[in-house]
């Protein structure tokens, strides 16, 4: 006798109830909400101090009205471009309070002069590593105006230009990702890797896998990713298990509950060097959406520029600085520099990175950084597009995400388009942040009414950085045209001149517009609630 099979119930489960504490519990166990509400309660504390003092006793009150006006007067007379000038000017008088107070908190740099200190003796010790710049001599008989530009970023990072370096342009960033795994397999003697986000996930766990191998086989590992850029795809600790495995790893600038305006100049660098041999930056960061595994707005493209030669030791110093900033076991540049650059007597040799191939690709390359101030003197990063685009006589192709620049850029873009330089700008189609998306937007008609063309790229989000000047001079890296690149973040890009790959950049570009929409003037126009909000928004794009 066969036993019936049980009846399904169509009675669903009852909703699981969320008890109120159990949420408290995950609320203050969750390490970003714990450290933002511990900073907001400094700053309540703060301003609620700040209050009574004022209302109570007169002698505060008049301090604080004379220190408004010396926090304004300071920020007109010095505080760096017209549009920071602007925002903090309007927070200060608009909240003669709070406003000098979240001035002093968030936008000055005086906590980042001891970092200042100790960035000036790293490039100070790394710049008696190079020898006279003879590349650059070369370029100044072959082309004085370029050559110029050259030593402006010689000149501020310390840096010598380099000849015969190959270089690599992958258009998307699958390609980008199976030459890495390639060149990571054929570490012989260290790798670094610096990242502002690390994921773990499909792209990630293969990089982890090779890395282990490496580091059994007695490769020098180490890692630095950005403790916020990464702050919701890592534990607090993910550091302490890769040192467990054996790989030396440094969060960048940790995010910690304390008051402190640096939490603001994150580390949004991409930088992979394997023997001092090979280098690699671009967009791309350590996730699947990458390399388009995961699928979060549209299809993603990104690119990115692999080094082989010389040029890389640009890539090495950059990383060197980065880790020996922020790490409490620096690393001493003469055991990792390549044979020519070394000091005599040094104490430790690698056998890999000694040997140089002289790899004959035409062409000038140059690695940069740039930073906040006071670490760095000067917007390195902003100041290097605008030679780009005020030395353009025939195109200038841009590709970035977002497109919130100052107006030194902005007119220096119609300028250009204005004098018959045929500018071209593409952004995202599917915005990644809805409210930067239309901030990006709201910049499209000024410029498009002077003569720029932009496009947007239909089949998902672009988040390539890169500019190309009449097809001979390219930038590819991580800098976006926004504030937050041009001015807060640490950033790194690489300049070339007359290489191979800029051929191979402007066939990109040409056969991406050919996914795009075309921006007209009737598209551009924003309606006007949206119109309404973006300028509003537009008074705090430096926060964005």
């Amino acid at each position: 006798m066969s036993t019936p099979a049980p009846q399904k119930s169509n009675k669903q489960p009852a909703p699981q109830k969320h008890h109120p504490l159990r949420f408290l519990k995950s609320l203050l166990t969750n390490r970003f909400a714990w450290t933002v509400i511990c900073i907001l309660a400094e700053i309540i504390i703060l301003v609620i101090l700040y209050l009574l003092l004022y209302s109570n006793f007169f002698p505060v009150t008049i301090l604080a009205v004379v220190f408004s006006l010396g926090i304004t007067l300071y920020i007109i007379n010095y505080y760096q471009n017209l549009e920071m000038r602007l925002l903090w000017a309007f927070i200060v008088v608009s909240l003669p309070i709070i406003g000098p107070l979240l001035f002093i908190l968030f936008a000055s740099n005086h906590k980042n002069q001891p970092l200042r200190a100790k960035a000036d003796a790293l490039r100070a010790e790394l710049k008696s590593f190079y020898p006279d710049n003879p590349a650059l001599k070369n370029l100044e008989q072959e082309n004085p105006a370029v050559a110029l530009q050259a030593r402006y970023i010689c000149e501020t990072n310390h840096i010598s230009l380099s000849e015969h370096t190959k270089t690599t342009y992958f258009p998307i960033g699958e390609d980008y990702f199976k030459q890495l795994l390639i060149d990571l397999e054929a570490a012989e003697s260290f790798i670094f890797l610096e990242f502002f986000i690390i994921c773990p996930g499909c792209m990630w766990n293969q990089i982890l896998t090779i890395l282990q191998r490496k580091v059994q086989a007695g490769v020098e590992v180490y890692v630095m990713y950005d403790d916020i850029g990464s702050i919701f795809t890592l534990p607090s600790r993910y550091y302490r298990d890769l040192e467990a495995i054996g790989i030396h790893c440094t969060p960048s600038n940790k995010f910690n509950s304390r008051l402190n305006g640096f939490h603001n100049n994150r580390d949004h660098r991409k930088i992979v060097v394997i023997d001092g041999k090979i280098g690699y930056t671009g967009g791309l960061n350590l996730a699947d959406e990458y390399i388009n595994i995961k699928k979060l707005h549209g299809h993603w493209k990104d690119t990115g520029i692999r080094l082989e030669g010389p040029g890389v030791t640009n890539l090495l110093t950059l990383f060197l600085t980065s880790w020996n900033l922020h790490s409490k076991t620096p690393l001493p540049p003469e055991n990792f520099l390549p044979k020519n650059l070394r000091k005599p007597n040094n104490s430790k040799t690698l056998k890999t990175s000694d040997k140089q191939p002289k790899l004959l690709d035409n062409g000038y390359v140059a690695v940069y950084g740039s930073g906040p101030a006071p670490i760095y003197d000067q917007p390195v990063a902003k100041n290097v597009y605008l030679n780009l685009i005020n030395s353009a006589t025939k195109s200038l192709r841009i590709a970035t995400p977002y497109l919130i620049c100052d107006s030194e850029i902005m007119d220096a873009l119609a300028l250009a388009a204005e004098k018959g330089v045929d500018v071209e700008i593409i952004t995202p189609h599917i915005p990644d942040k809805k409210i930067v998306n239309l901030m990006t937007r709201s910049n499209y008609l000024p410029l498009i009414e002077r003569g720029v063309k932009i496009y947007e790229y239909k089949p998902g989000f672009i988040h390539a950085k890169s500019m190309l000047r009449d097809d001979d001079l390219g930038i590819c890296g991580t800098i976006n045209l926004d504030f937050r690149s041009l001015i807060y973040h640490f950033e790194c890009a690489a300049w070339m001149y007359k290489t191979s790959s800029l051929a191979d950049m402007s066939a990109d570009f040409e056969k991406t517009k050919k996914s795009c929409l075309k921006i007209t003037p009737e598209t551009a126009r924003l309606k006007q609630p949206l119109r309404l909000i973006a300028e509003t928004l537009k008074v705090f794009a430096p926060l964005f």
